[in-house]
C-alpha cells in the first residue's frame, strides 16, 4: 500500500487564514535554487516536514494543494515548486517520490483590490500562477490536476475537494497497476 503524505492533513491550523507561500515549505538548499542569496529556510518545512526526513519514514508519495498565496509572483513560483519537489526527493532518499497536485481554484483574487487595479489583471495573476504551476510537469512522476472548476467566487477554500483528491488518487491507482 502506498503512503501518501497529504499536506493539507497538516496545514489545519493555516487554512483559516487563507494558505502559505510556498517558500515556507521549501529547505534553505532549495530556496537558493531560486533566490540565491536568501539566508533562511522555510519555517514549516523545518517545523513540519523536515523531523520526516531523518526516518524511518517510508514515504512513497505526497499531494499538494497550495499557491493561492503565491499570486502575483508566478516567475518565482516556476523556480520554486520544482525546486521544493526535487528537494523533498533528495532529503527523503526517495528519488522517484510521486508528486501529485492541484492547481489553485477559482476566487475572486482581487477582492478588495490593492492598487485600484482592474479585475482582469487580478485574473491574469491567477492565469499566471497556474501556469507556472505546470512547471513540475518538467519532473519524472508528477501528477496534476485542477481545482479550477471546483472553485467559489467568495471562498479561497474550494467547497468540492472530493473530486481533485480522486482525480489524484486514480493516478497514483493507474501507476501502480501499471508502472
Amino acid at each position: 500500500m502506498v503512503l501518501l503524505l497529504a499536506l493539507a492533513l497538516l496545514l489545519m491550523p493555516s487554512y483559516r487564514r487563507g494558505g502559505t507561500p510556498v517558500q515556507v515549505w521549501m529547505p534553505l538548499s532549495a530556496t537558493k535554487v531560486c533566490t540565491p542569496k536568501a539566508t533562511v529556510g522555510g519555517t514549516l518545512y523545518n517545523s513540519m516536514v523536515a523531523p520526516y526526513t531523518v526516518g524511518p519514514m517510508a514515504l512513497r508519495g505526497a499531494s499538494w494543494y497550495q499557491g493561492e498565496s503565491n499570486v502575483g509572483a508566478a516567475q518565482f513560483y516556476a523556480c520554486a515548486f520544482p525546486a521544493m519537489i526535487s528537494s523533498w526527493r533528495e532529503l527523503f532518499k526517495v528519488p522517484d517520490l510521486w508528486f501529485g497536485f492541484v492547481q489553485i481554484a477559482s476566487f475572486g483574487y482581487s477582492h478588495p483590490m490593492p492598487g485600484n487595479k482592474p479585475e482582469t489583471h487580478h485574473s491574469q495573476m491567477a492565469g499566471d500562477l497556474r501556469q507556472s504551476q505546470l512547471a513540475a510537469l518538467a519532473l519524472p512522476n508528477v501528477g496534476l490536476t485542477t481545482a479550477v472548476h471546483t472553485g467559489d467566487w467568495s471562498n479561497i477554500h474550494p467547497p468540492d475537494k472530493e473530486n481533485p483528491s480522486k482525480a489524484l488518487a486514480d493516478q497514483v491507482t493507474l501507476l501502480l497497476l501499471f508502472p
